[in-house]
């Protein structure tokens, strides 16, 4: 089997699998659930996990 074979499927399960820990990591807003009487100010507490995440894999999403 040709080495590029092995490379493409092992490179495209670790970019899904890094998508969904951002995807698991990252939850939808209030106003994305449907809660229209969520405060617009206020934001969810952040964690030190979320922002490595996001300054790691700077992309459009976070």
């Amino acid at each position: 089997m040709p080495r590029w074979v092995i490379q493409d499927a092992l490179t495209s399960r670790a970019s899904e699998i890094i998508m969904n820990t951002g995807f698991k990591m990252f939850p939808d807003s209030p106003a994305a659930r449907g809660n229209k009487e969520a405060d617009k100010g206020k934001n969810a507490a952040i964690s030190s996990e979320q922002v490595a995440f996001a300054a790691l894999l700077r992309g459009i999403y976070w």
